[in-house]
């Protein structure tokens, strides 16, 4: 489904190939018959069928950028657009690993897929939206949100980053659950950090828009 859209998003702006993009809808069509088949086999990430399965998502890694290029993007979103994929590749690569038998028992029920999660949401998400905030309001919604862009993705990366080691830690043993080492009051502070400058870049974005309304 996000596969869907990502392919989707320059088609719903009204916006015409430079070639014909049949082949990758097909493509996309025989995965989802694929997953569907695989949703219904069942199994767990013991089953070697789930683990190919989910490897079906990696080469959309180089397919999307691919497919885009097919399209007239405004210059301003460039900044969003490279974040947007590379976020989208990162859920992709980093997903399928923690699939993997080991990793996963190690790192469910832990900060480690909090981790995962922040990187869906304040990164691939966010950088989705500022992406379309940015081709929808053009030039001045470009200024805005390309300024302070590089914060943004960093903290979240950071963010995401402290949470899958925090995780990773947490899943070696749960001693930890009977008092506070020290290691966990330093990443919890370090994503404390990383969550004050997330909201310092959002406060800008949002003075900035007010103002630029006003004007």
């Amino acid at each position: 489904s996000v596969v869907a859209l990502l392919l989707l998003v320059p088609h719903s702006l009204g916006w015409k190939p430079q070639h014909t993009v049949l082949k990758t809808w097909l493509v996309w069509a025989l995965q989802f018959l694929a997953f569907a088949a695989l949703e219904w086999y069942g199994g767990s990430h013991f089953t070697m069928q789930q683990i190919i399965g989910l490897a079906l998502l990696l080469p959309w890694l180089v397919w999307i950028p691919r497919y885009w290029n097919q399209f007239a993007w405004p210059s301003e979103s460039l900044w969003w657009r490279r974040a947007c994929v590379f976020w989208w590749g990162l859920l992709v690569v980093s997903g399928w690993v923690e699939f993997l038998p080991g990793i996963l028992d190690r790192m469910k029920f832990t900060n480690g897929l909090v981790g995962h999660a922040h990187w869906a949401m304040a990164g691939f998400t966010s950088s989705f939206v500022c992406m379309l905030m940015v081709i929808l309001g053009g030039s001045m919604a470009g200024r805005i949100f390309n300024s302070g862009a590089l914060l943004w993705n960093l903290c979240a990366l950071l963010m995401g980053g402290v949470l899958v080691i925090c995780g990773w830690i947490e899943g070696a043993s749960y001693e930890w659950m009977n008092d506070t080492p020290f290691w966990r009051w330093s990443l919890m502070f370090a994503r404390a950090a990383c969550g004050m400058g997330l909201l310092l870049v959002a406060a800008r974005w949002s003075w900035l828009w007010n103002q630029s309304n006003k004007s």
